[in-house]
């Protein structure tokens, strides 16, 4: 009898891990090892926002992305109203309390994001992980939760995971392709095109093309509910405006296909970038909730890994607030070449925002060329 359970136990969690037909892959696994792993602060060139309507800088790069505005959601709802700071209130409070960015910006499929009081919430999370995503999330920014936390401490948290993958895949560049001055590895077509690299161009509609300088690309991938975007434009003073600006010029275009003469040439991207927002840490909360209303922030940390080449765009990213009680012009064809700054959105088709934004100004994010990399 004991062997018979055995054999029916292992034939069950062979099923409930996917080793059964199909064969289900790790989000660590389909995100693979970042060319670029590193502290956010530790780069010079890249800036790291929590709020969509952060100004840009010019000669830096600028990453944004939903989970933190979830993160700050919760912990409003959980307040019973906006969260303020005894020690007066950065930037990121102010703009975090408007709730620009919400749960309808995304589909239900793709993000957990939860909030409670400890010990409860810490055991909540991970069982809404492992049914949300069947076992193949894999967190790591909630593991970093301190386990010192008195009762009725807050935990705010949000897991986002995207793979928007090409169906038919692009080329790698293996000459490399140049951004502002640098060569870095790329993918993309050329005029010379074999019949899946001409399937693999089909995928591109050209939106609103004002020129070698000033286009919006959107590439078609797999995941019907998602809209992929490029653009390479001037941007506006924030990356809020630059974002709605060209969602509008996308949105207002039927948009066309590649022509013979199109070529594609886009950067890699492959990071891995951990970011602490200082600026909120030891900081006591004022709010209407009398258990949360006095408490202090420990820890407030987002991460994002983000890896966009020929096969597709993959986003995993999490982040997490902890708080401790007060004991706590004329016809050419279009050349699509990405050689210098650029804006990469990820976003679900009719939302108001995207879950994931990031203007690309420099070379700092991109991955460097080499010829024997680029063989490979």
């Amino acid at each position: 009898m004991k062997r018979i359970e055995a054999i029916m136990l292992l034939v069950s969690t062979l099923f409930a891990t996917g080793c059964g037909k199909e064969k289900h892959h790790s989000h660590a696994d389909i995100m693979g090892k970042p060319a670029l792993d590193r502290a956010a602060d530790q780069l010079q060139q890249t800036e790291f926002t929590a709020y969509l309507n952060h100004p840009i800088t010019s000669g830096k790069n600028l990453i944004w992305c939903a989970t933190m505005p979830l993160v700050w959601n919760g912990l409003m709802d959980l307040a019973g109203g906006e969260i303020h700071l005894a020690e007066g209130d950065p930037p990121i409070v102010t703009e975090l309390n408007r709730k620009t960015v919400t749960k309808s910006d995304l589909d239900d499929s793709s993000f957990v994001a939860l909030v409670g009081l400890t010990p409860g919430i810490l055991n909540v999370i991970p069982k809404a992980l492992a049914i949300k995503f069947k076992g193949q999330a894999s967190p790591e920014v909630l593991h970093q939760i301190p386990t010192d936390l008195p009762p009725k401490s807050a935990v705010a948290y949000s897991y986002l995971f995207k793979n928007l993958e090409f169906e038919h895949h692009f080329e790698k560049l293996h000459q490399g392709t140049h951004f502002a001055g640098t060569t870095v590895r790329g993918f993309g077509f050329g005029t010379t095109r074999s019949k899946d690299l001409a399937k693999a161009a089909g995928q591109v509609l050209i939106h609103d093309y004002r020129g070698k300088n000033d286009f919006v690309v959107e590439i078609a991938t797999q995941s019907t509910g998602d809209r992929l975007l490029l653009a390479k434009v001037h941007p506006d003073p924030t990356l809020s405006e630059t974002v709605h600006n060209v969602q509008s010029r996308a949105d207002t275009s039927h948009g066309i296909q590649p022509e013979a003469e199109t070529r594609l040439k886009v950067p890699i991207l492959n990071f891995r970038l951990t970011k602490d927002y200082d600026e909120l840490l030891q900081k006591h909360i004022q709010c209407p909730n009398k258990t949360l209303n006095g408490q202090f922030f420990v820890m407030v940390r987002q991460l994002v890994q983000f890896k966009f080449n020929e096969e597709g765009a993959k986003l995993k990213s999490e982040a997490v607030a902890v708080t401790k009680s007060a004991i706590l012009v004329g016809h050419e064809s279009p050349q699509l070449i990405f050689d210098k700054p650029f804006l990469i959105l990820m976003e679900r088709k009719g939302a108001a925002n995207p879950y994931f934004a990031l203007w690309v100004d420099n070379p700092e994010l991109l991955v460097p060329f080499t010829p024997e990399k680029a063989k490979q």
